[in-house]
């Protein structure tokens, strides 16, 4: 998986605006007992948006480093499958042409309203509503048809 800073970085920016709204007053007094004075920590209305900006930014970098490494690991993966697909058709063996006088037209017409072609091994090709379909034979694209 790949590896983003942004995403520790900002849940410690989150925790950090979290501290401080929660604790800023407590904060305060453990400060002014080691310091021997008293800090302005107390939480006024600035303070709280200061805090509140802190946890909405360190949850968007949190978000933005989760999808960067995401979209990187997704990267990857199509990178693979690319590589694998290449591959594969760099193996692959081609078959063995089919000889040429079975793919040669005999016959064009129509059975109902659906054209067809008939080929020198005898095998039909008609035009359905879901496509080109091959028959074995001109007796049974005219069963299947309907005509």
């Amino acid at each position: 998986m790949a590896s983003s800073r942004l995403t520790p970085a900002g849940l410690l920016v989150a925790l950090l605006g979290w501290v401080l709204l929660l604790f800023g007053g407590q904060l305060s007094l453990v400060a002014a007992g080691a310091l021997g004075r008293p800090l302005p920590l107390e939480l006024d209305p600035g303070r709280m948006d200061v805090a509140q900006s802190l946890i909405f930014s360190g949850f968007c970098l949190a978000i933005l480093g989760a999808l960067r490494a995401g979209l990187l690991t997704l990267r990857r993966f199509f990178d693979a499958v690319l590589q694998r697909a290449a591959a594969a058709r760099a193996d692959a063996v081609t078959p063995a042409a089919a000889p040429d006088d079975a793919k040669v037209v005999v016959e064009r017409g129509w059975i109902g309203d659906r054209p067809y072609v008939r080929f020198a091994d005898g095998s039909v090709e008609v035009e359905t509503a879901l496509g080109v379909r091959s028959f074995a034979s001109l007796g049974d694209a005219q069963e299947f048809i309907g005509s």
